[in-house]
């Protein structure tokens, strides 16, 4: 919780750090929705603007996450030691716990969602106006949380029309009115979801589809519901499976099939999308609301297994928290520690700020996708989001001035005009974030362009290096 921020992080900082009148621009550069920022920007007034403050609703919402994911399995399967194996399933996984140690809203999406989806099957068994305000509530909170979310109301939207050709108490009607308001309360943000959209491309440099069996190695509960599956099929065939193992099937037949669409179809439809070049949203934290459906569907499928369940419930536990390496790290002394983020802004910036050289111009190259519109957008506002990262809450020392963003990809022009800028002050900073080969053709080629009389430093910083070079 108390390591430095990265860089994703450090826009969230940078955003509540500003008036409240600018958190939705901010946000909004950096192709969020403002609400997450302006819940932040509230827990911040009250504890502070450091990373645990950031980082506070995030692991807030993944140890509520936990207690839920408990709860509504145990209403769903009326069994106590599957509901306790699931919570320990979410709560150690991976990913789960990156998110909730990250400045960033997806730990709130997947606790919203999760309400969401329990609202919504309760909805489809039995219609009233309370669960239908609650789930086109959830739904717009979900959205505004982050424009992905959106993925488990088209995922619910087909699970629902699968079921409904088996009769259902939430019927079309119904359906159609709480769409609209749904939609209405999300057309506020529909001017910017649009330009997002245009920018779709950018996204490409580090969104891709791969093979199609990404689609079942982008989440590790994947594994244990295919676990799951062919042991039911398994249990199927045997004819030792009793009255009371029967009745939970029926039961949670309709609900399987619910969670099976939830889970699998976005995964799958975010494959085809960025597969076809339509659009690369095929990356696990543009999916991440329905993450937890996985595990919700391993439960109750585990609860089919009758006396299989316990010696299964065992098995395949132990051998999720043997393979979880976070877990091993903290219950292993002779195990180092690795750190999250890898980023060490905080120790970059501090280094700078301790540095004699106090009047020498600081350049960060931050590899923010839209920093290579640099060379077309000069605009003061566009620059001021390509160098947030020292403007958040690692801030350079007023001495050094305002830092200076560079592009991804510099030039020789570019070389020329901070040479000359380097032999007025003589010298500078860089703060670069970037491959260990990119950073380190840059620093040759920045060496060709100052002269042999320069002086040029390296100092690692996990990911990032800060570049001094002296005249």
């Amino acid at each position: 919780m108390h390591e430095s921020l990265w860089v994703d992080e450090l826009h969230t900082g940078w955003c509540v750090l500003g008036d409240w009148q600018e958190v939705a621009g901010r946000a909004q550069a950096g192709n969020n929705g403002p609400l997450f920022f302006y819940l932040t920007r509230c827990a911040t007034n009250w504890l502070g603007t450091g990373e645990l403050a950031l980082r506070s609703l995030s692991l807030t919402s993944g140890l509520v996450l936990i207690v839920v994911s408990y709860l509504v399995t145990r209403r769903w399967t009326q069994n106590g030691p599957v509901a306790l194996a699931t919570a320990l399933l979410v709560g150690i996984d991976p990913h789960h716990i990156y998110f909730s140690l990250e400045a960033r809203p997806y730990a709130m999406v997947q606790l919203v969602g999760l309400v969401q989806l329990a609202t919504f099957w309760q909805l489809l068994r039995q219609d009233s106006a309370r669960r239908r305000t609650l789930w086109v509530g959830n739904s717009i909170l979900l959205f505004h949380l982050h424009y992905t979310a959106g993925w488990i109301l088209f995922a619910e939207w087909a699970g629902w029309l699968w079921l409904s050709r088996r009769g259902v108490a939430y019927q079309w009607k119904q359906m159609a009115i709480d769409l609209t308001l749904i939609g209405a309360g999300c057309c506020l943000a529909l001017p910017h979801v649009m330009a997002v959209a245009e920018r779709r491309e950018l996204w490409s440099a580090f969104v891709i589809a791969e093979s199609p069996t990404r689609m079942f190695s982008l989440f590790p509960q994947t594994t244990l519901v295919a676990i799951a599956l062919a042991g039911c099929a398994a249990i199927r065939l045997s004819v030792s499976r009793d009255t009371k193992t029967r009745q939970l099937s029926q039961r949670t037949g309709r609900l399987n099939l619910l969670l099976t669409v939830v889970f699998f179809a976005p995964v799958c439809g975010a494959w085809l999308l960025t597969a076809f070049e339509l659009a690369p949203v095929f990356h696990r934290r543009y999916l991440i609301v329905v993450s937890v459906a996985g595990y919700l569907l391993f439960a109750l499928l585990i609860a089919d297994w009758g006396r299989w369940r316990t010696i299964a419930l065992v098995i395949l536990v132990s051998a999720t928290v043997i393979r979880n390496e976070p877990l091993a790290r903290a219950v292993r002394p002779d195990v180092p520690p690795v750190s999250r983020v890898r980023e060490d802004w905080r120790g970059a910036v501090a280094a700078v700020n301790a540095s004699e050289d106090a009047d020498v111009p600081v350049f960060v190259r931050s590899h923010l996708i839209e920093c290579d519109d640099l060379s077309r957008d000069t605009s003061a506002e566009f620059r001021d989001y390509c160098g947030f990262p020292l403007r958040s809450i690692y801030r350079l020392d007023e001495s050094h001035g305002e830092p200076i963003p560079v592009p991804n990809v510099m030039d020789g022009s570019f070389f020329e005009r901070v040479g000359e800028r380097i032999r007025q002050k003589h010298g500078a900073w860089f703060v670069l974030r970037g491959t260990a080969d990119e950073i380190e053709e840059l620093c040759n080629t920045l060496e060709k362009w100052v002269g042999p009389t320069a002086s040029i430093e390296q100092h690692p910083f996990g990911r990032l290096r800060l570049v001094h070079v002296t005249l």
